[in-house]
């Protein structure tokens, strides 16, 4: 039969009641139980405890290591963080809020149920808006071609059209975004 550490812990007050010491306590409760007996040093801890005074045979409650951070207030910082920009890493929000890394990380992933996800790459391709422009200029310039000719074609320059977009990413590593699971991946044209 096993005896957890309380009813140890009541047996060492009730031989402090009689008068023993912590020599005598340990010894009988090695007698006892054995090898699942309370060491020698929590025995005599115990027992000066006891001595002193003291009635409960529980653990005092302890605060433990102080938080760094309140949880609600990291979880509003990495929220908004998050809200500004997905491509954040971890390292960055680290630096930009203040709370450790590992803390950001079980935010995003626990509470806020993101993931890290890379972009895909896709060809480049056209809104459907951006189309009708084009093909709207195009028919214009063209409509002028038939009816001025030559004239109309020495005013134009030729001119690369491109699209610009204020992040090109160099790596595929650059490109992950923190997404919830059921969103769809974001893709990124070359």
């Amino acid at each position: 039969m096993k005896v957890i550490r309380v009813e140890q812990l009541a047996y060492i007050k009730i031989a402090v009641l009689q008068g023993k010491n912590a020599m005598e306590c340990h010894s009988e409760l090695v007698e006892a139980l054995g090898n699942n007996a309370l060491p020698y040093r929590p025995v005599a801890r115990w027992v000066g405890k006891f001595q002193q005074g003291r009635v409960s045979t529980s653990d005092k409650q302890r605060l433990g290591r102080p938080l760094s951070v309140r949880p609600n207030l990291a979880r509003a910082v990495s929220e908004q963080l998050m809200y500004e920009d997905r491509r954040w890493t971890l390292l960055e929000l680290d630096r930009a809020s203040g709370i450790e890394r590992c803390t950001v990380h079980r935010i995003l992933r626990n509470e806020l149920h993101l993931r890290e996800i890379a972009l895909r790459w896709v060809p480049h391709a056209l809104k459907e808006v951006k189309r009708w422009l084009c093909n709207a200029k195009l028919s214009d310039h063209f409509a002028c071609v038939q009816q001025d000719g030559d004239q109309f074609l020495s005013r134009i320059f030729a001119m690369d059209e491109f699209w610009a977009t204020p992040y090109l990413p160099e790596l595929k590593r650059q490109t992950t975004e923190w997404r919830h699971a059921g969103s769809l991946l974001p893709e990124i044209c070359k």
